[in-house]
């Protein structure tokens, strides 16, 4: 979309450390009197638990051939008929727009934080993502693609609803043949809260099911911090596996975040993001509608038994 929106080895080519063009301004609580100039209807109010307060976002996506953002639009009605200033990134924007030098390089954003002000001492402030002109088009056809062809779903297994105690496998190692070989922790910011992620085996289509579990191993069934069915799924050491990965399910994840307004980058190799994910928008539900946490056949196993209700070899 062209328009102002509200607002996971190798994995990548780009860092998002302020290189490649990618400028990034600290992120924080908003503050001020935002509703009172800015018009809410442009901005997204943080709706996932960062500890920090409330954050206001807004996320422009570049036209083509687009080289500034106005700023006024982003205020209410009456506030375009005051006299306001703004400040970009601590600089003064004397004309009300933010200077695009260049877009953003592919799969990343650059992240401003924006501030207006009256002179009454009224001021608001929110953090701007601006976004190439490709990420909306190749999201929304990859997007329509997944959806035509979700029959790969139904071959996924069911989760295990529990890890065992001490974090174990709750798969018996007498099931033949595994469904779930691989359990490890992980700290991530694509799931968060998750504290230990299950990998199915991989199917003979390449895809495969992710679980993941809280620090009590209990599963995490909803939210971005669940799990999420995987398209290519990858393995530690495969390269191969890990830029099909990233291709068919990881850079469709980012699009979306950053589509929603989250004001981050993919870091270096795509292992995870640069900040936390702060809203939960429209973007990242179309994803996890096409990415789903449970087969449509079979959602849930209880910890101990094998997938397919038999006894493990040996019993």
């Amino acid at each position: 979309m062209a328009v102002a929106v509200l607002s996971m080895a190798v994995w990548g080519w780009f860092a998002a450390d302020g290189g490649g063009g990618v400028s990034v301004a600290p992120v924080g609580p908003s503050s001020g009197d935002v509703l009172t100039l800015l018009d809410a209807s442009k901005l997204n109010a943080s709706n996932l638990n960062t500890g920090q307060g409330t954050m206001y976002t807004a996320a422009h996506v570049l036209g083509a051939g687009e080289r500034a953002v106005v700023l006024d639009v982003f205020l209410v009605e009456a506030a375009r008929r005051r006299a306001v200033s703004w400040t970009v990134d601590g600089q003064t924007a004397s004309d009300g727009r933010l200077v695009v030098d260049r877009e953003p390089p592919e799969n990343h954003v650059a992240v401003h934080r924006v501030v207006v002000a009256e002179g009454n001492g009224v001021r608001a402030e929110f953090t701007l993502v601006v976004i190439p002109s490709s990420t909306s088009r190749r999201f929304q056809e990859w997007l329509r693609t997944e959806k035509g062809s979700m029959d790969w779903t139904r071959s996924l297994p069911p989760v295990y609803s529990s890890l065992l105690p001490g974090g174990v496998n709750p798969e018996p190692e007498g099931c033949v043949p595994r469904a779930w070989p691989v359990l490890r922790k992980v700290r991530s910011q694509y799931h968060p809260g998750a504290v230990y992620e299950m990998r199915s085996a991989i199917r003979a289509d390449g895809s495969g099911h992710q679980a993941t579990y809280d620090a009590r191993g209990q599963l995490i069934r909803e939210g971005l911090g669940a799990g999420s069915a995987d398209r290519a799924s990858p393995r530690q050491y495969n390269p191969f596996r890990l830029m099909a990965h990233r291709d068919r399910d990881v850079l469709p994840f980012v699009w979306a975040a950053q589509l929603d307004g989250n004001p981050v980058n993919p870091k270096l190799l795509y292992s995870d993001f640069d900040a936390p994910l702060v809203h939960l928008g429209e973007h990242l539900r179309g994803y996890m509608s096409v990415r789903p946490t449970f087969s449509p056949v079979r959602a849930e196993v209880p910890a101990g038994v094998c997938v397919d209700g038999q006894a493990p070899a040996g019993d």
